[in-house]
Formats: structure tokens, C-alpha cells, sequence
């Protein structure tokens, strides 16, 4: 039984080492069941596990990807890169709730960690907590914001009915470098099922664009 098992775990090295580099190569599928082979014959292998986990994430099989990540958690409790890719597996499965617990875990396992403070605001956001959600846009605009940051801080804005703020916010995100117009147009637009979740009237949002892109913000 001793050599069988040292053989399992050879031949589940090989197919390791194969399965890095077809995902280097890009073949994401294929390096998948690669792994899901190494994984037969060593089965209690966390690296393989993870590897499985994050080709499942790659290839949009969320919920495969979270119980792999599940089971790793069982034996890596305090892992924080571990709790940050449950709370985002969870955050695109849409349970928003759980998934800020993770990311809230990794902040208090991590508090120089700056890795859990967007998906926090998001998902407050969409929870309605705007408070909290704004406490913690407040910590990203103070920290190098990107072109997203403006976009969401402005969302947050629309919902708290503070238009003027909004106008600001959407108009940083449109100067942010590598930013033309049809992205900023695009970008806004696709969030419109979350402003209409946060009870935001769609109706002004033609308005609020034509102010930004024609310099008409102080006319509103």
C-alpha cells in the first residue's frame, strides 16, 4: 500500500506540474481536468484543490469554485487569500449578504489590507446600506481612485438623492486617464438594474449624462 501510494502521489505531481502549464498556455479547460486526474490519486492535496478551485472561477463555474474553495476553507480557516475568493464567489453568485461576511473576515484578519475595502462598499451598496457604503468609498477616494471608485461613488450618490454630488463623481470618472466618452456612457449604462434598485427615477439619467459630457453640470 506504502508504494502505491508514493506512486499515486508521483503521477499526481506530473499531472500537477501539466496542469500549470496548460493553464500558463491558456487552456483553462484543459488544465481542469488535469487537476481533477491529480486530484483521484491524491485526494486530501489543498494545492490541488485550489488550482481546481480558481480553473472553476476561470471558467465561470462559480458554484464548483466555491465548494472547492469550502472544502480548502475546513483545513485553512484563517486564510485570508482563501476568505477573499469565497467572498467573491459569493458576491458573483449574487448572496450578498454572506459574502460580506468573508470580506469583513479578511479585513479583521488583515487590517493593513486594503484587498476587501471595494467589494465592501459594493456590496453594501446593493444592500442599501449606504452609510456603510459610504464610509468606505470615503477610504477608497483617499487612496489612488480608479475610474470605477467615481462611477460607484456617484451610483451611491444618485441613490441618496444627492444630485450634485453624483454629477461630480460621474464627471471625475469620465476625466480619469484611458477614459473616452463611449466608455464612460457604457459603463454608466450598464449599471442602470442597480440604480433602479436603489430606487434611482432612469428617467434622469439621459439628462445627468447630456450635463457631464456638454459641461452643463451647474444647470442642474
Amino acid at each position: 500500500f506504502k508504494q502505491l501510494s508514493e506512486k499515486g502521489a508521483l503521477e499526481a505531481a506530473s499531472l500537477q506540474k501539466m496542469g500549470v502549464c496548460q493553464q500558463r498556455l491558456g487552456n483553462t479547460s484543459d488544465a481542469l481536468q488535469t487537476y481533477l486526474k491529480a486530484e483521484l490519486m491524491c485526494p486530501d492535496s489543498l494545492w490541488t484543490m485550489r488550482r481546481i478551485a480558481s480553473c472553476h472561477r476561470m471558467l465561470g463555474n462559480i458554484k464548483s469554485a466555491l465548494e472547492y474553495y469550502k472544502r480548502i476553507e475546513e483545513h485553512r480557516p484563517n486564510d485570508i487569500e482563501l476568505a477573499l475568493n469565497i467572498g467573491h464567489c459569493l458576491l458573483e453568485t449574487g448572496e450578498y449578504k454572506e459574502a460580506l461576511k468573508y470580506y469583513f473576515k479578511v479585513e479583521y484578519l488583515s487590517p493593513e489590507s486594503h484587498k476587501a475595502i471595494r467589494p465592501i462598499a459594493w456590496c453594501s451598496f446593493v444592500m442599501g446600506q449606504y452609510e456603510q457604503s459610504g464610509k468606505y468609498y470615503e477610504r477608497i477616494m483617499l487612496d489612488n481612485p480608479a475610474h470605477s471608485d467615481y462611477l460607484n461613488m456617484g451610483h451611491l450618490n444618485m441613490a441618496l438623492n444627492d444630485i450634485r454630488e453624483a454629477l461630480n463623481c460621474y464627471a471625475l470618472a469620465l476625466e480619469q486617464p484611458g477614459v473616452e466618452k463611449e466608455d464612460f456612457i457604457s459603463d454608466l449604462q450598464s449599471d442602470y438594474v442597480w440604480l433602479e434598485r436603489a430606487g434611482v427615477d432612469l428617467s434622469v439619467m439621459p439628462l445627468i449624462i447630456d450635463a457631464i459630457l456638454y459641461g452643463k453640470i451647474d444647470k442642474i
